[in-house]
């Protein structure tokens, strides 16, 4: 099975749960990102508005600026994505593809420091427990993630993608690319793989 026919399958199986699934499960998944000392000690967490049967991300948003984190949202011109800071007043518009995108300020665009300790919490179609990711197709997180680690050491990055674990597949069915970037932890509504121990 290749990625366009995978991704299918396993967004049929997501869009196939509940409302009421999908706020208990995302709801897991946001305490035990919470509980992971890489959110604890970040100074700078980066997130998404989710769309369609996504996993919701508000709880994590909320517990970020409750502990002082700068919190940052995604925005897309043409063929790159941006990240710009947010706020409990910001308002949010319908941008690309119907996600919803914080009104964007210059002043506001996430520039990354050498002594930044970033969280980016990344949503996708299909994972595995080795961190392999397939995403829409387009390429933005994976972009955006190879200039975020050529300005930070890749240690000041934590890669943590949230997903159901109706999305995870087995070892083996991704075929990663050269250009795919691996994350670090992948948090399900039932496990929190650390997959950073498993291809060091």
């Amino acid at each position: 099975m290749n990625k366009k026919e995978l991704r299918k399958e396993i967004l049929a199986c997501r869009d196939a749960l509940s409302n009421y699934q999908q706020v208990e499960k995302s709801n897991c998944i946001a305490n035990q990102v919470m509980q992971l000392k890489e959110f604890q000690k970040s100074s700078k967490v980066l997130l998404y508005a989710p769309t369609r049967s996504e996993v919701d991300t508000l709880n994590i948003c909320c517990a970020a600026h409750k502990y002082g984190k700068e919190v940052y949202y995604p925005v897309v011109h043409g063929e790159e994505m941006e990240f710009y800071r947010v706020d409990e007043n910001t308002e949010f518009k319908v941008g690309t593809f119907g996600v919803h995108e914080p009104e964007t300020d210059v002043t506001n665009c996430f520039a990354p420091k050498e002594d930044d300790s970033v969280v980016m919490i990344i949503p996708g179609a299909v994972f595995d427990k080795e961190g392999n990711r397939i995403g829409y197709g387009k390429g933005y997180y994976d972009k955006y993630l190879q200039k975020l680690t050529n300005v930070l050491k890749s240690a000041s990055v934590c890669k943590m993608a949230v997903a159901y674990e109706c999305q995870l597949v087995d070892v083996g069915k991704i075929k990663s690319e050269t250009h795919d970037v691996r994350m670090d932890f992948v948090v399900t509504e039932c496990k929190l793989i650390n997959c950073a121990t498993k291809f060091a």
